[in-house]
């Protein structure tokens, strides 16, 4: 499959300097895909699918959209192996990092006033 929402790279990014490199491209994808159909279905929004319908979104909804979904790739890579990290406190930072960011994001999309604009196009 491909990635919408977010990228690979901006994923490693948020999966920290230390990931495990054993970690592939085509597991990021998956990491990526997995985040993108949970994001789609947690949002929830009748009538819209928003992988399908990416392309006619804001570039602000989709700038949020592409912060959770890395951020929830991201941690699927660190967990991978998290042993790759310098000590388990720094691998339970970058954890605890990227879901303050999905959890923010998520909220930010959830308010009505965002399902009614998402709903919109």
């Amino acid at each position: 499959m491909t990635e919408t929402f977010t990228t690979i790279a901006a994923t490693k990014i948020k999966a920290g300097e230390n990931f495990d490199s054993t970690f592939s491209d085509a597991n990021y994808t998956t990491a990526i895909n997995h985040a993108e159909a949970t994001i789609n279905v947690e949002l929830a929004v009748t009538d819209v699918n928003l992988i399908t319908d990416y392309t006619n979104l804001a570039v602000g909804v989709k700038e949020i959209l592409g912060a959770a979904c890395s951020s929830l790739a991201a941690m699927e890579a660190i967990n991978y192996n998290a042993s790759s990290y310098q000590n388990g406190s720094q691998a339970a930072r970058m954890l605890n990092y990227n879901w303050s960011i999905y959890k923010d994001a998520m909220r930010i999309l959830k308010e009505k006033d965002k399902s009614n604009f998402l709903r919109s196009f």
